[in-house]
């Protein structure tokens, strides 16, 4: 027993993970949905990473902010990794449209179901730029709003960067002092990561069976062949603008990547991030700022489900779409997965304001909120995924700026 716990220790992240993502599967595969009744202890991972993450967006963002040299290089890598989480959301969005409209997961499938549910309300593109404002930061801290503690966060570091030096140097330091104390804090919540991840696996497994994978099968494919996609999306920019290797980035990411798929939530995943975005050498200053702007405002999973979700309510029904109508999904999606919260199973309200917006049968949402179980963990690791490789390019591009400024120095 003691030499097992020995290997055990020594074995890296990614191997316990793996290990606890394979006992997951067995569990649930053997004792079905008996399996459920673990899940308490799946719960309490999620919850600690939950916990963890709030307090770590706002460390996080306001030493990665206020650590920057300059506010032009703040600026700078603002509008780069901006531009890079709008092109590959929007591109993410018509992948799932030319993936559903050629798999076509709505043709002979019938509509049975009703839904009654609570249909949110489309938001204009002022009122939600206006509704990631917060009034009262720490009721906005108490009630988990990711997007009022994001904007706080980088006003906050902005600031810092325009008080005198030795007064942010003070503010500065007892930011990164709360970093650190988290990230010890990380380190211990990580010890319960492979049993919290295995029991999430087993509940899954156990609660859907096999059977259901045939049920809506080419919605499922529709998501998994889009997600594939834009992994060679990622890898191919990561390789092309920062020098990376598609083996060794995937290799370096996936202590991320099986969290993504086990917690289903970009918010539980936004700790193990920052730590992937460390060991491929990203720029502390560059990471600590995109990556947890990336966790509230890149979804490029989100949207894959969202037009994907669109285009087999209208094939379920035999809607004809019009060029124009698919334009108007693609920006919706896009507005919606800027404004979505980063948890699991979120996405659910996003899909019921897409339907909704275009009249489609309400019932569509319960069929894909039932699918959701079985693609949510893929979704949400594009979405890290995206957050990781537009990280890793901001970061090669500042590293190339800086040397060309130090050969024109010398």
């Amino acid at each position: 027993m003691k030499e097992l716990l020995k290997k055990w220790k020594r074995m890296s992240l990614l191997t316990k993970l793996l290990i606890g993502m394979l006992a997951g599967v067995l569990i649930g595969a053997i004792f079905g949905e008996s399996a459920q009744s673990i899940k308490p202890f799946g719960t309490i991972f999620l919850n600690l990473l939950q916990m963890i993450a709030l307090p770590l967006i706002i460390c996080s963002l306001v030493t990665g902010i206020a650590g920057v040299s300059d506010t032009k290089t703040f600026g700078r890598c603002g509008v780069k990794i901006l531009s890079y989480y709008f092109l590959t959301t929007l591109f993410a969005g018509a992948i799932g449209l030319i993936v559903a409209a050629i798999i076509r997961p709505g043709v002979g499938f019938t509509l049975s179901q009703s839904y009654d549910g609570a249909i949110g309300e489309i938001p204009s593109m002022l009122d939600a730029i206006a509704a990631m404002f917060p009034s009262n930061i720490f009721a906005s801290l108490t009630n988990g709003s990711y997007d009022h503690a994001l904007v706080f966060s980088i006003l906050m570091g902005i600031g810092i960067l325009f008080l005198p030096k030795e007064q942010g140097e003070k503010v500065y330091k007892f930011f990164e002092l709360g970093l650190a104390a988290l990230g010890s804090m990380l380190d211990i919540v990580l010890l319960y990561a492979p049993i919290g991840v295995g029991v999430l696996v087993a509940d899954c497994v156990g609660r859907y069976g096999l059977q259901f994978f045939t049920f809506a099968a080419k919605f499922l494919a529709v998501n998994y062949v889009s997600v594939a996609a834009m992994v060679v999306v990622y890898t191919t920019l990561v390789w092309i603008f920062a020098r990376k290797t598609p083996l060794l980035f995937l290799k370096k990411s996936m202590p991320a990547i099986l969290t993504a798929i086990g917690t289903q939530s970009s918010a539980a995943v936004l700790p193990i991030n920052l730590q992937c975005a460390e060991a491929l050498g990203a720029k502390k200053s560059v990471y600590g700022f995109t990556i947890p702007l990336g966790n509230q405002i890149n979804k490029d999973g989100t949207a894959i489900l969202l037009t994907a979700s669109f285009l087999f309510a209208a094939q379920a029904v035999g809607t004809p779409i019009e060029f124009g109508t698919l334009v108007q999904v693609v920006f919706l999606s896009l507005l919606l997965t800027a404004g979505s919260n980063s948890v699991a199973g979120g996405a659910v309200v996003t899909i019921t304001i897409v339907i909704n917006t275009f009249g489609l049968p309400m019932e569509t949402v319960t069929i894909v909120a039932g699918a959701l179980a079985l693609i949510d963990g893929v979704l949400t690791m594009c979405n890290t995924f995206g957050d990781l490789a537009g990280t890793i390019i901001v970061s090669a591009s500042e590293e190339r700026r800086e040397g060309k400024c130090m050969q024109k120095g010398a």
